[in-house]
């Protein structure tokens, strides 16, 4: 059949940048053809995954498994979402969904008993609860109660009913491993035999699902059927482990329920007309991937250059089961299931489960159980244009796509669909269900699990879990473009991690950390979009060189060939052990032509038979592997400065060095080397750290950037995230009139060795809820600063912070 989404794919960026400038892009007032980000709520106690919304949209409700609550959040303005109080279940709630003016949430009463005895038989009727919450008035809900469930309640879905209540619960029960000595193993590994194999599995009944009904204000007449998915039926349907069925994901839509069994690689559908006895209708299997090109190796390089899924079994080892035998590449297995917005079509998200199984992307099916389409790789590669494609998820699933939904927005139908480990939420438009076509790629906070669409608001909200976020999108009738925050894009080839600028009139040199093989960008600022080009690869010996590039400077120093016409340093950061921080020096085509390295008593990676003195710590310990973060040159061409991000080994956290190398030593003939390896005599000064917070992991330097009259801008921030970030800034200094440090403690001669520093800007607000803020440009007097998207796992953004005011100018 036709894919629109993979014929999408060349067009995406000249679609959308025609869009910001053609007249036709402006439509009918009201209706929506696009989204864009409105807010980020920070969730306070770092943890959302599932998020439902009232009949009204405006009140949220996520689950937070970590403290034992369902959280709400009014959302009557959805750029300036407000927290309203927690309801506590207690245990670990999964799952919420609201019916009419009541929330119920699935929870696990029953931890995994991990090390104890097998439990009995008997658990799985005691060791979950449904808890229903009357949110009539948000800011004040009641619990009225909960009801038993089975073990392990996955997701829930609920409707009301002529006043009563329906909710469909998928019980997973993830199985009961246990060992030859009777206890319980901390692993779930799917196929698991029955009684067989190393230990015996199971002694608790089998996933199901159960359809829960009950009248609000009598919890205790509710009624629990129980729908079993018997071996025999589910061998009919080609289901790859019949005796473990682990219902997964749930949508409803009208009297059908849709059930994802996704380590099964199956979908069942049930009639939940009477919902004290239903009955499933249909279970199929929803097959094996479509064949693409695909990135299977996590290598540190993103290439499609495998077939997916015909090179499983071949020149990629097949996955195994619980027992050890293979399974077949590709199978979708399927996480989140969507009914389209007229409920003809089944929308899949096709994750996977074991290694390289999935679809890595999504599909869709008819209730009749037959795919009527799937996207063929075309998702990933959009990613990787976008620079959001993880490789480190290479061999395992890839973007894995774990959540999807539809809504009926103003004339259009959209699907919504996640990506985990991309970290972003790509829209496309159903109106023709079985031909979806890609209108756009939003970045979420971190691993996005759940997602909801409000079509009555225009609104879609996703719950990141790893960021402990709520990301809320507003819909709108024109593409959304911003010229100080652009959309980074490459069709030049992947591209991602980008750790440090260098301005240059038409915006900045870039590179990427040790995510990806070394290279050089050029990263276009001042339009809506942002082009990022892979100029050169940084070779060395004449092959590709694999540094963890942490910054980037032009050669304009006494060595350059030419001012005009030379070359780049590039700040590599070490690993405190084997691997030492270098400072590298490459030619216009990316060739190395020297490395210059630390003394060894500072750097322990450092080669020893290279000379060459610095004043190290009191107590001797060295550099850590946060070392290097940001490069820059004097205005003179003869200094390297390097930040290194922490205070070395052994000492407080309140101070951190700006280290110094005189270029000098090297055009002398004075600097010790062998061959490309340069040494020789480094000077450090004290940078005065913010004191770290609680929950942030530490502070440390991220950017230098000389802006003359030696004077300085560096990145200092946190590692925290979401609402654990607390710094995220720039910050200026200077270097006039200090003396190096000569006694390995900070401010000793008087203050001497230690600089001043005045805050530039407080970058948090824009960089929300992100953590590696690592990069500094000041482009035609703006000052713009990036976030390293960590490999593709998260956005790549670059914002302009606005002119550039020097504290220190009279």
């Amino acid at each position: 059949m036709r894919n629109s989404s993979s014929l999408f794919v060349p067009l995406v960026v000249a679609s959308a940048s025609a869009a910001l400038v053609s007249s036709s892009a402006v439509l009918a007032q009201g209706q929506v053809r696009f989204f864009r980000q409105v807010s980020s709520f920070n969730v306070a106690t770092g943890n959302a995954e599932i998020v439902a919304a009232s009949a009204d949209g405006r009140t949220l409700a996520y689950s937070d498994a970590t403290t034992g609550k369902v959280g709400l959040v009014d959302v009557t303005d959805p750029a300036r979402p407000v927290a309203l109080p927690d309801v506590v279940t207690g245990g670990e709630p999964t799952s919420v969904s609201f019916a009419g003016r009541y929330l119920v949430a699935a929870v696990i009463t029953t931890p995994w008993p991990v090390g104890q005895p097998a439990p009995d038989p008997a658990l799985p009727s005691n060791a979950g609860r449904l808890f229903v919450i009357d949110a009539g008035n948000p800011a004040a809900p009641v619990t009225l109660g909960s009801i038993p469930i089975g073990f392990q309640p996955d997701s829930v879905k609920a409707s009301l009913r002529n006043g009563q209540i329906v909710a469909v619960v998928c019980i997973e029960n993830q199985p009961i491993v246990v060992g030859s000595n009777g206890l319980v193993i901390a692993d779930d590994r799917p196929g698991f035999p029955t009684g067989g194999g190393t230990f015996p599995q199971d002694r608790s009944l089998p996933g199901a699902v159960q359809v829960v009904s009950f009248a609000p204000n009598n919890l205790g007449a509710a009624n629990v059927a129980t729908v079993a998915f018997p071996a025999s039926r589910m061998s009919s349907a080609s289901l790859l482990f019949p005796n473990d069925p682990q219902p997964e994901f749930v949508d409803v839509y009208g009297n059908t329920a849709a059930v994802t069994l996704q380590e099964n690689n199956g979908i069942a559908l049930l009639d939940i007309r009477n919902p004290r006895a239903p009955a499933i209708t249909r279970l199929f299997s929803t097959g094996n991937a479509a064949e693409r090109a695909a990135d299977l190796l996590d290598d540190d390089a993103i290439a499609f250059a495998h077939g997916y899924p015909s090179s499983i079994g071949g020149a990629i080892p097949a996955p195994v089961d619980g027992s050890g035998q293979p399974v077949a590449g590709g199978p979708r297995q399927p996480d989140g299931i969507a009914f389209s917005p007229d409920g003809s079509v089944l929308f899949t998200a096709d994750e996977g489960e074991l290694a390289y199984t999935g679809g890595r992307g999504f599909s869709a099916f008819s209730l009749a159980g037959h795919r009527v389409f799937t996207d063929p790789g075309s998702l990933e590669q959009i990613a990787s244009i976008f620079g959001q494609y993880p490789d480190s998820r290479s061999d395992a699933r890839g973007i894995e796509v774990e959540g999807v939904t539809t809504a009926r927005i103003g004339r259009t139908d959209f699907a919504f669909v996640l990506s985990e480990r991309g970290s972003f939420m790509a829209v496309y438009d159903i109106s023709d269900p079985r031909q979806p076509s890609f209108v756009q790629l939003l970045p979420t906070g971190l691993s996005p699990e759940g997602v909801v669409a409000i079509a009555s608001r225009s609104l879609v909200v996703t719950a990141d879990e790893v960021s402990g976020t709520l990301s809320i999108f507003a819909g709108q009738s024109t593409f959304p473009s911003d010229s100080d925050q652009p959309i980074p894009f490459s069709l030049n080839g992947p591209w991602g991690a980008l750790s440090g600028l260098d301005a240059n009139p038409l915006g900045a040199f870039a590179v990427p950390d040790n995510a990806l093989p070394t290279a050089i960008y050029h990263v276009g600022l001042g339009l809506p979009f942002a082009p990022v080009l892979p100029l050169v690869p940084v070779t060395k010996d004449g092959a590709q060189a694999r540094y963890d590039a942490e910054g980037i400077v032009r050669d304009v120093s006494i060595l350059a060939s030419s001012r005009l016409f030379g070359g780049f340093f590039l700040a590599s950061e070490g690993n405190g052990t084997t691997s030492p921080n270098l400072i590298v020096q490459t030619d216009l085509l990316g060739r190395v032509l020297r490395e210059i390295q630390l003394p060894n008593n500072i750097d322990a990676g450092a080669d020893p038979a290279i000379g060459g003195s610095a004043v190290g710590s009191v107590g001797g310990g060295r550099i850590r592997s946060n070392g290097y973060e940001g490069l820059t040159l004097s205005a003179d061409g003869r200094y390297l400065l390097v930040c290194i991000q922490r205070s070395f080994n052994g000492e407080a956290a309140t101070h951190t060095r700006i280290a110094r190398y005189d270029l000098e030593q090297i055009r002398s003939g004075r600097a010790p080397s062998n061959g490309l390896r340069f040494g020789g005599d480094w000077q450090f000064f004290y940078y005065p750290l913010q004191a770290a917070t609680p929950g942030a992991g530490f502070v440390g330097l991220s950017e230098i950037v000389n802006i003359g009259d030696d004077t300085y801008l560096v990145i200092e921030r946190d590692q925290g995230i979401g609402a654990a970030a607390r710094l995220k800034a720039v910050y200026a200094f200077r270097l006039a009139g200090l003396v190096a440090d000569s006694d390995g403690r900070p401010g000793e001669a008087a203050g001497s060795d230690t600089l001043t520093k005045a805050l530039v800007v407080d970058v948090l607000p824009a960089f929300a809820p992100y953590e590696k803020v690592e990069g500094l440009a000041l482009v035609r007097g703006d000052l713009w600063v990036n976030l390293d998207s960590d490999g593709g796992e998260l956005a790549n953004r670059i914002v302009n912070t606005g002119r550039f005011r020097n504290p220190f100018s009279r």
